[in-house]
């Protein structure tokens, strides 16, 4: 009985998928971030990062759902010290970074045809700012130990703007039929960043033989630069 089942099912599934195929959007962006306001004044920093997104792509609908997730660094410096290995000094390089990861939940409106795809959208979510210190042997490259330093978050919520231009698929010719393989994106996005504590490059100073952090607050406003590409299936 269930393996008649199996095979009355097997052939429905099998028609299903492509239909189904159509309704998941996941891609991936390099993207450049510029802080804002105080975060500007009290950084000097241009970031860079990643991030990657899955969408939900109702058939017929205009609306699209998912979630994004983003790691930007605003900062870095490193420095050559000599510390105590378990038998004798070790040349190390000494890597802090500043960097915020960021996990949204995106409402997306967009043509949903066609090879030019403009769309805008609205985010919302959680900022994780936070200040890592590693520790790398010169002449081994192994890191040998690694700690936050400082971190702190913050709510935060924004909007963008961009489009979509297929660059693979069956239907790059059809001006009514939707994307099915691989598109480039250009996208832009200002986010209105909550106040948070943080840190920048030179924060973490030497005084007297202990480390002293000197911290900022503020809001933490980004404009982000994206560019990356998307794949439905």
């Amino acid at each position: 009985m269930i393996t008649r089942r199996f095979h009355t099912l097997l052939p429905l599934l099998l028609i299903a998928l492509p239909a189904a195929s159509q309704q998941i959007e996941v891609g991936g962006d390099v993207l450049v971030a510029f802080p804002q306001n105080e975060f500007k004044r009290n950084t000097g920093a241009t970031g860079g990062g990643l991030s990657g997104h899955i969408f939900y792509v109702p058939q017929e609908s205009a609306f699209l759902l998912g979630l994004r997730f983003l790691y930007v660094n605003y900062g870095s410096e490193t420095r050559s010290d000599l510390i105590q290995g378990p038998f004798s000094p070790i040349d190390a390089d000494v890597t802090t970074t500043n960097n915020i990861l960021m996990g949204h939940v995106v409402a997306r409106l967009g043509a949903q045809v066609g090879r030019f795809r403009p769309f805008v959208e609205g985010f919302a979510g959680y900022n994780y700012l936070f200040t890592e210190t590693s520790v790398r042997g010169v002449n081994t490259g192994e890191t040998i130990s690694s700690e936050t330093n400082f971190d702190d978050g913050a709510f935060g919520y924004g909007g963008g703007g961009g489009f979509q231009y297929s660059i693979t698929g069956d239907n790059l010719d059809d001006p009514a039929a939707p994307p099915d393989g691989l598109s480039l994106v250009l996208s832009a996005r200002y986010l209105f960043g909550g106040k948070a504590t943080y840190l920048k490059e030179g924060s973490i100073r030497q005084e007297g033989g202990t480390l002293v952090y000197y911290t900022h607050e503020s809001t933490t406003d980004l404009l982000m630069i994206a560019v990356g590409v998307t794949y439905y299936f």
